[in-house]
């Protein structure tokens, strides 16, 4: 196998010796692991390691603040809103949580591209006034009105959202970027040397730290990058390396593309189809290739994480995975808010009643049976379908159990929800219960999500208890739905031993001998062009924040940087058509068919019989 570009630095950086003045800046934490990983292997006595950052960690740690979760920003920035509230708005919190997770991704954009925000979003307004415009001078609608004054107040909630924040010493990534980036020329701080490895599109306000630094500073720049898409003015790939290459000086390029390696493009049908495929390559591979870091397999579509780990072949030992989930796409977040419907339906009847359908949608729910004697289970169910019963009390169910200790757990699940505290009270009690069942000494995918939910149900519950507004379940529901839902569940494996799993960003700066990428369709490598954003494209353009162009190039950075060094790849698309393009394979793939007809490129379209990938 081809040298990791990450190992050459850890050479580099044991060859410069004195390291403890150096600090050693990298694209992610995954990134880190490894190159402690590389550096270990040339070490036979202590040393002192560099400081080592993540980019994000390192300007955070320059901004002196302390970013905060996303469900506390919505809390601050609803606070902003009812003391600056429009006066046609009467928006409750329910209905703000549909467009403030939108203004929370602008404002972060803004601050992360150091953008005039006055100008920007007076020029948003202008134009949202100027599209509610008509040739007739009819007056505006309520709802035009409305619309309009929306975007008129958004520099204010601007403005007193980042005083409410910078005042307690907080903020978002991107605030905390243009913090560091404005006041780093005076900043005081202790980096004397620093060397940058393997970064590729950077914000403003990361050109103006690494400008700073390497204009005024001792510091290094470290490119990962390949002649065939530097050198091509037209490659997407290379954008941004060009572009730094023409501030900070030309690097030498590496021309691993000339290289022989083997590429199979397979296609199959739906997300199943891809795992299964997937797990089927990995168990052909020599048992070798699976241990130590050998192998990789990344997913363009995170949603993909649970199919494929319920699809890896006996073979696999271990498997360490790093990249985000989410929440909503896990069997957790569907018992929970299954128990939030059934809730909501109890009070919607006006019986104080459960309706049979959803007691039984409830049993039928996997986590149940984890806590539940299965008798149990199957008791209340005989009982509900024998007398054909469509609404059912607490205390007739507690009957058909006859066992206090297995109804203690029921008890939680059935009883008051009515307050929005209680509600919260017994999921905490229901994720103890589960805590208890399924977190074992080791580390697992399941202690991983009990303990991302427990930690976003305590947030939430430490925000109810200060809130002013109004709270029912409804309301609570929807802060679950659209803010926990939303939320990821961040995998960080440590170990570098056994099948490495991650997201494509995870991706960035590492090597593998063997690679399987799953998802390689448009509107998921590269990502589609549409972004949950209230800036519109003309403005993007003229303020030199990114669209979604830039975002094209940086899949492509990524993707092609990832096959430069593999030996073995595999690119396995979905092959299913919807009504959104779906099943269309992404244009990378016929990219590298076009550009690297050199190397041995297999391609087949699977219908069925997962064993033709031979």
């Amino acid at each position: 196998m081809v040298k990791p570009f990450l190992e050459h630095i850890a050479q580099q950086i044991l060859d410069k010796g004195n390291t403890d003045r150096l600090t050693v800046v990298l694209p992610s934490k995954r990134s880190i692991v490894f190159l402690k990983h590389y550096l270990s292997k040339y070490i036979s006595k202590p040393i002192w390691l560099p400081k080592i950052y993540s980019i994000e960690d390192f300007i955070t740690e320059l901004s002196g603040l302390q970013t905060i979760d996303n469900l506390s920003l919505q809390f601050r920035l609803y606070e902003i809103f009812e003391v600056n509230r429009p006066e046609n708005n009467d928006d409750n919190f329910e209905q703000f949580l549909k467009w403030s997770q939108t203004i929370l991704y602008d404002f972060n954009e803004m601050d992360r591209y150091l953008v005039d925000p006055q100008a920007l979003l007076t020029n948003l307004r202008d134009i949202k006034e100027l599209e509610q415009w008509s040739l007739n001078s009819a007056e505006l609608t309520l709802f035009q009105e409305k619309y309009v004054q929306f975007f008129a107040y958004l520099y204010d909630w601007y403005k007193a959202f980042k005083a409410s924040l910078l005042k307690d010493n907080l903020a978002y990534q991107g605030l905390a970027y243009r913090k560091a980036a404005d006041s780093i020329v005076n900043l005081k701080h202790d980096f004397d040397e620093v060397w940058f490895i393997g970064l590729n599109a950077l914000t403003t306000a990361e050109n103006r730290i690494v400008n700073h630094f390497v204009t005024h500073k001792n510091a290094k720049l470290f490119w990962d990058a390949d002649a065939h898409y530097v050198e091509n003015d037209k490659h997407e790939g290379g954008l941004f390396l060009r572009q730094h290459f023409q501030q900070w000086g030309n690097a030498k390029l590496s021309r691993f593309f000339e290289n022989d390696k083997t590429i199979d493009i397979i296609g199959c049908a739906k997300n199943v189809g891809q795992a299964r495929t997937a797990g089927h390559l990995l168990a052909n591979f020599p048992k070798e290739d699976l241990t130590d870091s050998q192998t990789a397999l990344v997913l363009a579509d995170e949603n993909l994480l649970f199919p494929v780990l319920n699809n890896l072949p006996d073979s696999i030992q271990s498997v360490n995975i790093t990249m985000g989930a989410p929440i909503s796409s896990t069997p957790l977040f569907s018992l929970v808010d299954l128990l939030f419907k059934t809730q909501l339906k109890k009070q919607q009847y006006g019986k104080n009643k459960f309706h049979s359908k959803d007691i039984q949608k409830l049993l039928r729910n996997p986590y149940l049976s984890r806590l539940i004697e299965s008798s149990k289970l199957m008791a209340i169910n005989r009982h509900l379908n024998k007398k054909n019963i469509v609404f059912v009390s607490t205390s007739s169910l507690k009957k058909v159990v006859n066992d206090d200790s297995q109804w203690d757990i029921l008890a939680f699940i059935l009883g008051d929800w009515s307050d929005t505290i209680l509600a919260i009270h017994n999921i905490k009690l229901l994720l103890d219960k589960l805590k208890n069942q399924l977190v074992k000494q080791e580390a697992s995918v399941e202690s991983e999500i009990l303990f991302s939910f427990y930690k976003s149900i305590q947030i939430l519950e430490n925000h109810l208890l200060d809130f002013k507004g109004d709270m029912d379940l409804k309301t609570l529901r929807a802060i679950f739905f659209q803010i926990i839902g939303k939320e990821s569940i961040a995998f960080m494996g440590e170990p570098l031993n056994g099948l490495q799993m991650m997201g494509v960003l995870e991706t960035r700066t590492l090597d593998f001998k063997n690679v399987i990428i799953m998802s390689v369709n448009e509107e998921k490598l590269p990502a589609g062009k549409s972004v949950n954003s209230f800036i519109p494209f003309v403005l993007k353009k003229h303020f030199k924040m990114p669209t979604h162009e830039e975002r094209d190039a940086i899949f492509g950075y990524h993707f092609y940087r990832l096959l430069q060094r593999a030996e073995n790849v595999s690119l396995i698309y979905n092959t299913q058509n919807d009504d959104f393009g779906s099943g269309e394979k992404s244009r990378f793939i016929t990219q590298i068919i076009n550009e690297l007809d050199h190397l041995h490129i297999n391609e087949k379209v699977l219908q069925s019989d997962v064993n033709s990938v031979n």
